[in-house]
Order: structure tokens, then C-alpha cells, then sequence
């Protein structure tokens, strides 16, 4: 559901007489789209390894990828491992993810204080309107405050 505020700012301080006004949207999205980079590379990654592993066996078909899932399986378990294998993969990519967009993000915010052009307020207040997961914005928020 979109909701739209008006947001007033002054062309300057000393005359209030001229004002602008914006209007600005907020999206109230049903998941973060930090979470969709990482469902997404999640699913990517292990497929793309998957796939190169299809590509590069000498077989053909469904016999390719038994065996390409049979060369994942840890200790010799066979396709089972195979795909416990890919899951786990599934499941370090996202968490990777999260924590690799945490640091990029808290890098590029450390970037814009270091040079003076936003403050920790107006960094904490950018970071509140960005369409990310609450875990996100927390993780950002924290690397703003020891700043």
C-alpha cells in the first residue's frame, strides 16, 4: 500500500516566503530487498556450480546429473548428499550475502560521514526510508552509531 506525504522545505532560511514541496512515496514492501538479493544468489550460486558440474561430466541427460550429484555427495552417500550438499550451499550463500551487503552498506554510510556530507542523523534517517529488512537496518544503524 502506497502512502504519499508532503514533504515543505525553504529555498532558504532568511526568506520563508518562498516554500517547495515534494511529494514523496513510501512503499510498504511485504519483504526487503535485501532479502531478495539474497533469496536470488541463494538459488544462483549452487545452480551455477550445479550446472557447470552437468556441463563438464562426460555423460549425457539424466545420467550426467546423477552423477554430477553423486560427486557432490560427502563421503560417498551417493545423489542424498549430493543435494545436502547444494542445500548447505543454498543456505551459506544467504547468509553470506547478508553479511557481505551489511559491510558494503556500512562502508559506503562510513564513506558519506567521512566526508562531511551527511551527519549520523541524516544517515540514520535515510537508512530508516530504504525498502530493507528490519535485521538490515539495525545491523546499519549500529555501524552508525560507533562512527
Amino acid at each position: 500500500m502506497d502512502t504519499n506525504s508532503l514533504t515543505m522545505k525553504y529555498t532558504s532560511e532568511e526568506d520563508k516566503s518562498t516554500i517547495i514541496t515534494e511529494e514523496k512515496q513510501e512503499r510498504n514492501l511485504p519483504i526487503g530487498l535485501d532479502n531478495v538479493i539474497s533469496l536470488v544468489t541463494s538459488v544462483a550460486i549452487p545452480y551455477a556450480v550445479f550446472e557447470f558440474a552437468v556441463k563438464t561430466s562426460s555423460y549425457n541427460g539424466g545420467a550426467a546429473i546423477l552423477q554430477a550429484l553423486k560427486g557432490f555427495g560427502i563421503g560417498g552417500v551417493g545423489v542424498k548428499g549430493g543435494i545436502a550438499t547444494l542445500l548447505l550451499g543454498a543456505g551459506t550463500t544467504y547468509g553470506g550475502t547478508q553479511k557481505m551487503l551489511s559491510f558494503i552498506g556500512g562502508k559506503v554510510l562510513k564513506a558519506d560521514y567521512s566526508t562531511g556530507e551527511k551527519t549520523k542523523e541524516e544517515l540514520i534517517e535515510h537508512i530508516i526510508h530504504l525498502p530493507i529488512s528490519k535485521a538490515l537496518q539495525c545491523s546499519l544503524i549500529k555501524q552508525i552509531k560507533k562512527f
